[in-house]
């Protein structure tokens, strides 16, 4: 039984950055998700001027998931936001 939950929770686990295409509210809370549990997630939209808001949205709804005990391991959620902040600052030069 415990190999067989070990190969189920290794299907879920992939590598790499986690793509979010837009940046509305759906697309926001996904991004906040996969972030909260470390993800290192990039925005992207057909209209640059909407990515600011999206990002500083989805850091928002991380906030919220660690407020009502959706993300339980800070360490992974400070990668996640921290990643969220470099794609936000990169904006800005």
């Amino acid at each position: 039984m415990q190999e067989q939950t070990l190969r189920r929770d290794n299907l879920y686990r992939l590598e790499g950055p986690v793509a979010v295409i837009g940046v509305e509210l759906t697309e926001a809370s996904w991004a906040a998700l996969f972030a909260s549990h470390g993800r290192h997630v990039r925005l992207y939209d057909q209209y640059p001027q909407r990515l600011a808001s999206g990002l500083e949205r989805a850091c928002r709804y991380v906030h919220f998931l660690v407020n009502h005990d959706m993300a339980t391991d800070p360490k992974r959620v400070e990668v996640g936001l921290r990643a969220l902040g470099l794609a936000l600052n990169s904006l800005k030069q």
